[in-house]
């Protein structure tokens, strides 16, 4: 049957040959021009379902307002609009039908567009009021591509979109308040495109219908809208008006507008018959025209000439003009109307996007009569649209298309691919309706996977079960966190996602970052996906991040910002995709949106006990005396993170500059309080020179910066590489050291009431220590102020002291405390040391100078309990001073913490224990370092990723006790037959006498850094791999494998093993792993009775994020509320009182 209706078709046609062209040169000719006309293929049509179900406002914004730009700049051809009026009578109208039409310069396509209106007699029929096409046409061959049969739709979507870019460049972020009068389908598009641009709360006036437009656009939008009684209402809560009527009568007046500024924004008035606007409104307005030439003949400012209150030089801008920022939009509380008649740069904007989407969807073919034409032979076959040019036509009429297209006809693009930030399965790929296994290839040979890919999830385990690494967040498009554009062949990502194939986790940032959808004012951080008509609907538009960090940090990804932090590595699938911020000195928060307030001490905490402010040691020292010259430079931060370098700071061998007028400490001091904004606003510094004129050590007393406070830094190349710092003679040598660690947190706010101690070293008169007692962790010992601690003293210590170990199961006496003590033998006699989990305190100058509280910060002491030692049973591992005697000693408070002290090892056993019977115990973690250093290396890997026998495992952030006590292997007991070296012993390695130790070693230490390193051949870095076992047997060899760095650098230096270290059977087997002896201590705070002593406002007032100011509760007063006035009030009660002193009057 179709087969004979062509062929009569192509007979009649054949017939149908003039006699005129029966020459064949004629028919030739014609011939000819008929192909060329005939050769532009028909153009598509486009239903109006087809139209409306794939095209929302959300797609025309960005292309209108790209075109409004281009029309200010007279890169659009917009020629006046057509009208045809339509007279009613018996055979027509009434009616209307407006043509326009227009070409943005280089665009592909041109627009024209015929719309029928005000057909009022179609309703009593059942037909619509309205219709409208849309012709796109080939702005290379003039051939039309399309026809949209929109009824309008198109064009309210362009009005719509023409809203959002007057809303979005004609009012401020704060105007939220959107009005709708005329509540019809330009103004639900009005209401979707208002949405785009920032969250808004909706208020509806309508004649009829207005109840439905809220209940529909609240659905929709997930927005609150209210409706009112009367346009005058609507005006008074309005920030922003859309009016949008038949334009017969005004529908506002000046009097009801909002005084502190609004924008309305007109679209009914687009004929001379219209006008919505009143004239005195217009002339009180900034006036902003769409298109001036337009709006004089059939817009609102017609009316307003026609009144005489304006002239066309009163306009003040084309909206183009202020999109293209030739003119400010918005400024202050006045009111801007901006005009909006409809122009054919919208039409040709809203007609290429239309063209650019609709045009990839499937065509609709007619099977029977494609079968027909097919079983003629009339055509051959091809690929389908040739492989739109990018593929190759293969067998089977079938495209393999170039790298990077797709589709049947290779006419959609494929988006970039990056890893899955969350894995999912594909599902069924090939149609087969079932989800192959995670290990069947599907779609092998296809254009995207052309080895094709799984339809379910990688399996992550091998047929054995095993863990497989590395197998997750497999290539996806888009990364899995994007919708392709298969137009553009970019990549719309999901909120808080961005980067060409939405690879990256987006920096958080306050400031609006205009992105569509977003659910919070001024957010992109709480982005959301709106249900409906959402902005999100796999068109790439182009908006980038701004913004990013509020403006106040730097992006960073996630391996960036670790290193940062104390050079920390982050070596994970996403170090290169998530990103955060790296906060400005002075800025906080996960956008870095919120301000830091000043920091301070809180006047109550300093009439309990002292704070800790930081104390650095600075040694500049050569070989040879009067041999130092030049000049150096010191770091400091603040404790906002900011840092500032000082002048060039000059050093001599004898610590005078300047002549005999200054000297070196004078000079420190000096640089220092120059610095900027009083940065160190206060600084206390002493001297001594080293030996005959070698040197300077100099300590500085940060007496002006309260809490912990980063490590100084010198920098000695002040001229480039350059160093700026040397000896005349001999070598010479820089170093720096924390000798007090400043605190913001106190872990020891609890003072023992009713007793002071004095902390004396157990050594004689000559400063010999007192073997019997005294071994590494027993240095010495509390006694009390006046005499040793009587039995009612040491009662309340031990209350005081109480459980050490978080098991009050196993606590003894009616103290209900802990020893802290552990039994071990040398293999003759047993010794009690210092146990598994010690007891420590603080002891701060009970001294009531006016300086207290930055001169004397007290020291830390791990304490425990020896029977054995009459007198001096509160033994002490660490001394502060080289007293042996009462009269020398300084009277202490003593102060406690609730927080636990482990002393580190490892093995299959959960702590250090007894040992009593046997030799000592083994299994230490103990390490070596330098002084001015802050890397600790262990002889064990105590980090907790290590999974080993820790007793109690490292990461950063924990808090370390690392006490100069003379640790060290001791020696054999007298007349001992065992060969072993112990722990202990009765004498201490590298402490002749009492004067030896490290006197300032008692410091909490932080943990930055936890790692291991493999051996190197470089002794700077870690000892060689590699020791010839035969040529020295009595080498020694510290495996500096295990690392463990922390915040401050040591003033002492902790020592390696002695020769039992060595290769003494000369076969390999007798290295020992006790590559230091310092023995580790770890300290876990506990969150009852600690005290936050330095703070944001001083623990005193509220810091205001916005300002970065301080508001001091009443009672307080200063910058930083650290000072106590009885007539200070608060914020809330000057309020009170004001409020109080109103009413009284």
């Amino acid at each position: 049957m179709f087969k004979s209706i062509a062929l009569r078709a192509i007979r009649k046609s054949a017939r149908g040959v003039p006699p005129l062209l029966s020459s064949p040169g004629l028919q030739q000719q014609v011939a000819t021009r008929a192909f060329a006309t005939a050769g532009f293929p028909p153009p598509r049509l486009f239903d109006y379902e087809t139209v409306t179900s794939n095209l929302t406002v959300a797609d025309a914004i960005e292309s209108v307002e790209a075109a409004f730009k281009a029309l200010a700049k007279g890169k659009v051809d917009v020629p006046m609009p057509m009208h045809i009026g339509i007279e009613e009578s018996s055979v027509a109208g009434p009616g209307d039908c407006h043509i326009k039409g227009g070409y943005v310069s280089a665009t592909p396509t041109f627009t024209v567009k015929l719309a029928c209106v005000s057909f009022y007699k179609n309703v009593e029929k059942g037909l619509p009021p309205g219709s409208g096409i849309f012709i796109v046409v080939n702005a290379v061959t003039g051939a039309p591509l399309g026809v949209f049969q929109e009824n309008r739709f198109m064009t309210d979507l362009r009005t719509g979109a023409a809203g959002a870019v007057a809303m979005k460049y004609c009012s401020s972020p704060e105007q939220d308040v959107v009005g709708f009068i005329g509540c019809g389908a330009i103004a639900k598009n009005m209401a979707r495109a208002a949405a785009t641009v920032r969250p808004i709360k909706g208020v509806a006036y309508a004649i009829d219908g207005a109840e439905e437009f809220a209940a529909e656009m609240s659905a929709e939008l997930g927005v609150p809208f209210e409706v009112v009684s009367s346009a005058e209402e609507l005006c008074g809560k309005s920030d922003i008006i859309y009016t949008q009527t038949p334009g017969a009568s005004t529908v506002l007046e000046k009097d009801w507008l909002n005084p502190k500024g609004v924008t309305i924004i007109a679209s009914g008035s687009d004929q001379p018959t219209k006008c919505e606007i009143p004239p005195d409104v217009l002339a009180a307005s900034k006036y902003i025209s769409d298109l001036t030439k337009q709006t004089s003949k059939v817009g609102e400012l017609r009316s307003a000439l026609k009144a005489g209150v304006m002239t066309e030089a009163d306009v003040y801008a084309e909206l183009g003009e202020v999109v293209n920022g030739d003119k400010v939009g918005r400024e202050g509380n006045e009111i801007i109307v901006v005009d909006l008649t409809g122009t054919g740069a919208q039409d040709a904007a809203i007609g290429q996007v239309a063209w650019d989407k609709l045009s990839q969807l499937r065509m609709k073919f007619n099977i029977a009569i494609a079968t027909t034409v097919a079983s003629l032979g009339l055509v051959n076959a091809a690929c389908p649209n040739q492989c739109s040019g990018h593929g190759e036509c293969g067998p089977h009429d079938m495209c393999t298309c170039d790298r990077n297209w797709q589709g049947a006809d290779c006419s959609l693009r494929t988006c970039p691919f990056g890893r899955a930030h969350v894995d999912t399965p594909k599902g069924d790929l090939d149609a087969s309706l079932s989800v192959e296994a995670y290990n069947q290839l599907v779609l092998e040979g296809s254009t995207v996977y052309p080895y094709g890919t799984t339809e379910a999830y990688p399996l992550m385990e091998d047929t054995a079960g095993n863990h497989i690494e590395n197998s997750a967040h497999d290539y996806m498009e888009c990364s899995n966190k994007g919708l392709c554009d298969r137009v553009k062949g970019q990549c719309e990502c999901l909120p808080g996602y961005d980067g060409a194939a939405c690879q990256r986790a987006s920096c958080p940032s306050k400031a609006n970052s205009n992105t569509p959808g977003s659910g919070q004012k001024a957010s992109n951080v709480a982005f959301k996906v709106f249900t409906g008509q959402s902005s999100f609907n796999g068109r790439a538009m182009t908006i980038p991040q701004v913004g990013q960090c509020s403006g106040h940090g730097t992006c960073m990804t996630v391996e960036q910002l670790a290193f940062l932090d104390e050079g920390n590595s982050y070596a994970l699938w996403d170090k290169h995709s998530t990103m955060g911020c790296k906060c400005d000195p002075g800025y906080t928060g996960a956008d870095c949106s919120e301000r830091t307030c000043v920091h301070g001490i809180d006047p109550l905490y300093i009439d309990d006990t002292s704070t800790r402010v930081t104390h650095t040691t600075v040694r500049i020292e050569s070989s040879d005396s009067d041999a130092l010259w030049g000049e150096y430079a010191i770091r400091f931060w603040d404790t906002s993170g900011e840092n500032f370098i000082t002048k060039g700071i000059p050093v001599t061998g004898n610590g005078i500059v300047d002549g005999a007028s200054k000297t070196h400490c004078d000079a420190v001091r000096e640089a220092f309080l120059e610095l900027p904004n009083r940065v160190v606003p206060a600084i206390e510094c002493s001297q001594d020179v080293i030996n005959t004129d070698k040197g300077v050590e100099y300590t500085l007393k940060f007496v002006g910066n309260p809490g912990k406070l980063r490590e100084i830094e010198l920098d000695e190349f002040l001229d480039g590489s350059r160093s700026t710092v040397g000896a005349s003679s001999g070598t010479m040598s820089m170093g720096v050291h924390t000798k007090v660690v400043g605190e913001s947190v106190d872990y020891f706010a609890e003072r023992c009431e009713g007793i002071t101690v004095k902390v004396l070293a157990d050594s004689s008169a000559d400063d010999s220590w007192v073997l019997d007692n005294v071994r590494p962790g027993s240095l010495g010992y509390l006694s009390g102020p006046d005499g040793p601690l009587t039995a009612s003293q040491m009662k309340i210590l031990k209350k005081c002291l109480g459980d050490s170990d978080w098991d009050p199961d196993n606590n003894v006496e009616v103290a209900d405390w802990d020893y802290g003590v552990v039994v071990e033998n040398d293999g003759v006699d047993a010794h009690n040391m210092i146990g598994a989990h010690p007891h420590a305190i603080k002891v701060v100058p009970i001294s009531t100078d006016i300086h207290y509280t930055t001169q004397t910060p007290g020291s830390y002491h791990l304490v425990w309990f020896d029977e054995d030692a009459t007198g001096k049973e509160f033994r002490v591992a660490n001394l502060n001073s080289d007293a042996n005697d009462v009269s020398e000693a300084t009277e202490m408070n003593v102060y406690t913490t609730k927080g636990t002290v482990q002393q580190m090892g490892y093995g299959s056993e959960s702590k250090i224990a007894d040992n009593s019977s046997g030799t000592a115990s083994s299994t230490r973690i103990v390490g070596f370092f330098d002084k001015d250093t802050n890397r600790i290396y262990t002889n064990y890997d105590t980090s907790c990723q290590n999974g080993g026998d820790n007793h109690k495992c490292v990461e950063k952030g924990d808090k370390l006790f690392v006490v100069d006590s003379c640790w060290g292997k001791g020696d054999l007991g007298v007349g001992a037959a065992s060969p072993n070296s112990i722990f202990g012993g009765t004498a201490l390695n590298a402490c002749a006498d009492s004067t030896v130790p490290n006197n300032n070693s008692g410091n909490i230490y932080t943990v930055t850094k936890v790692y291991t390193t493999a051996p190197n051949s470089s002794s700077a870095g870690s000892p060689a791999d590699e020791i010839d076992i035969t040529s020295d047997i009595t080498l020694k060899r510290f495996v500096n494998t295990n690392v463990i760095e922390v915040d401050a650098s040591f003033g002492w230096q902790g020592l390696k093993g002695d020769p039992e270290n060595s290769n003494s059977a000369g076969d390999d087997t007798t290295w020992s792993d006790n590559t230091g002896v310092v023995v580790l201590f770890h300290f876990t705070p506990h969150e009852e009775g600690i005290y936050e002593s330095v703070s944001e406002c001083s623990n005193r007032g509220n810091c205001d994020r916005e300002s970065g100011l301080c508001k001091c509760f009443s009672g307080y007063t200063s910058n930083d509320c650290s000072v106590q006035n009885i007539l200070a009030l608060s914020e809330e009660d000057k309020a009170a009182a004001t409020n109080k002193k109103k009413k009284s009057g």
